[in-house]
């Protein structure tokens, strides 16, 4: 199973090009089994009001897919929204948003941010899949978020208990709740480096760092290269799995010659193949 993780900054290139085409021509030639992108947006003048998740979608035929954004306002021409996009190979078992906390600043942009969790089945187990995008605020705001995707609130299916109220209403469509899994990987846009506090507090949860655990080394795993803008190359992108998962792990790369975004793609191969969610 291949993974893919991406912060497209809404199709704005290293070049200051809007060009959403390159983006999907590079996910399309990863030949991933699931994508998990962030800062996809629609109605925004900037992004020529596009419905990027839309125009993602149609680009990679073949793939399930859910985007659940965290910032939703009314538009002039369609909703403005901004959030992270999931596309898998088989259906999404469960999605579900999970707001992140935001601290009111004054002095600087902030705005309102969410995960998206994908349920998703494999031949090793359903796997909890959090894709997610961290505030560029504060490491405080970061480590509040950290805290809201840890709590064990976020584990469930989406229904539980008997699916008859007051033998009225039968809840369940004639189906079973998805399951619960322990196995997790939180992965996306952290904007955090290594030796963070935020990145500790990942780990000390349990999580392992795939590229770590690979024994790749740090300058190869940068995700967020120099620029103009900010002179000191970085790694903040990274896919952490639960310790269960580390003996499937195969390989990771990342393709820093993708022009696509401020970001670069990381990759992820796993030693386990994606299935349909269990009848």
């Amino acid at each position: 199973m291949r993974l893919v993780s991406y912060n497209i900054q809404y199709g704005k290139g290293k070049d200051g090009r809007m060009d959403l085409a390159r983006i999907t021509s590079d996910l399309a030639g990863y030949h991933a089994d699931v994508i998990a992108l962030q800062e996809v947006e629609a109605g925004w003048q900037r992004s020529h009001d596009t419905h990027q998740p839309r125009a993602i979608a149609a680009a990679l035929p073949g793939y399930h897919w859910a985007y659940l954004p965290g910032f939703d306002l009314h538009g002039a021409k369609m909703r403005r929204q901004f959030g992270n996009m999931l596309l898998a190979r088989q259906p999404i078992w469960q999605t579900r948003l999970v707001p992140l906390p935001k601290i009111p600043v004054a002095n600087e942009f902030n705005m309102d941010l969410a995960a998206v969790e994908g349920l998703l089945n494999t031949d090793a187990g359903p796997i909890r899949l959090v894709n997610l995008q961290l505030s560029s605020v504060s490491a405080e705001e970061r480590l509040l978020q950290i805290e809201a995707l840890l709590s064990p609130v976020q584990s469930g299916p989406a229904w539980s208990g008997p699916a008859q109220v007051r033998g009225l209403v039968d809840w369940s469509n004639g189906e079973t709740p998805p399951p619960a899994s322990d196995s997790a990987i939180l992965l996306g846009d952290f904007n955090a480096e290594p030796n963070d506090a935020e990145y500790r507090r990942v780990t000390a949860a349990g999580y392992v760092d795939a590229w770590r655990h690979l024994g790749h080394a740090e300058a190869a795993g940068i995700t967020y290269p120099a620029h103009e803008n900010w002179p000191r190359a970085l790694r903040i992108d990274y896919a952490f799995i639960t310790a269960n998962l580390a003996r499937k792990l195969m390989g990771a790369g990342v393709d820093q010659a993708a022009s696509g975004s401020d970001h670069d793609p990381l990759i992820i191969d796993f030693d386990m193949s994606l299935l349909p969610p269990a009848a």
